[in-house]
């Protein structure tokens, strides 16, 4: 057992562990407090954030199964097109994770630039996975939900960008 707070960060294991509870929290506060407080419809997209920032930081890899892994927790909570949301996160988790050594991640405004066009790209990617399984989504009514989702989510970003951005300094250090 660490003796000391900071080598729990070191830990891939606590930092997974630490990642999908907080994911569950975050979906718990989405689907409660911000449906009341959806602005055109839109609410923030937790598990995409925690997805893009600890691709960013770890790699495709730790990438794509942190968002296999928060979207299938995501998933088991809407409760209908279980795996749907774990591919798309998934996806973007291991496309976010390649692009990650051509971005500047010390800029505070490079990820949440990010944030919002993989809100965009993760709403075309399920879109596409329903039509696949057969859903009766429009592309107009995805449209109109993934506008507000990507700027309500790219809001709440910074916020979630200091977490991780600390937490991968100390694992750094």
């Amino acid at each position: 057992m660490p003796k000391d707070k900071e080598s729990f960060f070191r830990n891939p294991l606590f930092v997974a562990i630490f990642l999908l509870v907080l994911g569950y929290i975050l979906l718990i506060l989405r689907d409660t407090l911000f449906t009341k407080w959806s602005i055109a419809g839109g609410k923030p997209d937790f598990i995409l954030i925690l997805t893009v920032y600890y691709a960013i930081f770890q790699g495709w890899k730790k990438g794509g199964i942190m968002g296999l892994a928060l979207g299938f927790l995501e998933d088991l909570m809407a409760g209908r097109f279980l795996g749907i949301n774990a591919l798309c996160k998934g996806i973007i988790g291991l496309v976010f994770g390649l692009v990650a050594g051509k971005i500047y991640r010390d800029n505070f405004l490079v990820p949440i630039a990010c944030l919002l066009l993989s809100s965009l790209c993760s709403s075309a990617i399920y879109f596409v996975l329903a039509k696949i399984i057969g859903s009766n989504i429009y592309f107009s009514g995805m449209l109109l939900n993934a506008v507000p989702n990507g700027i309500y989510t790219a809001c709440f970003g910074p916020v979630l960008y200091v977490l991780i951005y600390l937490m991968n300094k100390k694992e750094g250090e």
